[in-house]
């Protein structure tokens, strides 16, 4: 019998660390969240530098978290730190391939770091996933502006 209820008390503290380990991380993903919409908030405000240490909060949290990191790319461009935009860009991109709208920014990022064929390349891959895709379609056109290339 005291092994029956040696067994029955183990099953219990698992289960309360287990609900205690989930709460921590529910409560980590939230503070995360929250620090992400207050720096969204700050960005749509102009306080990029602000918006910036939200983000950095975020990401010390939640290292992987790509929303933090891809909104901390766009308050870089917004400061004119473009090639610390596109680290940031590619480094959404390493986690979330796919992430097109971090692909888009990345190529208007290398057009302005006057990275034009590094651009086009973005823009004809996302045309090739998303072929009906306006904008890509337009940047991709753009690009050979920039480039002298109008046709």
């Amino acid at each position: 019998m005291n092994k029956l209820a040696a067994i029955a008390f183990a099953i219990c503290v698992l289960g309360v660390a287990a609900t205690a380990a989930g709460a921590d991380s529910f409560f980590r993903q939230w503070r995360v969240d929250t620090l992400v919409g207050e720096g969204i908030d700050l960005y749509h405000h102009g306080e990029y530098a602000d918006s910036i240490d939200k983000f950095d909060a975020a990401l010390e949290l939640e290292p992987q978290d790509v929303s933090a990191r891809y909104d901390r790319a766009l308050d870089l461009y917004a400061l004119g730190k473009y090639d610390a935009a596109a680290v940031e860009l590619r480094a959404c991109l390493q986690t979330e391939p796919d992430f097109v709208p971090a692909l888009f920014n990345l190529g208007v990022t290398d057009l302005a770091l006057s990275d034009v064929a590094g651009a086009q390349a973005i823009f004809a891959q996302i045309i090739a996933t998303h072929p009906d895709s306006v904008r890509a379609h337009f940047d991709l056109g753009l690009s050979h502006f920039v480039e002298g290339k109008p046709d």
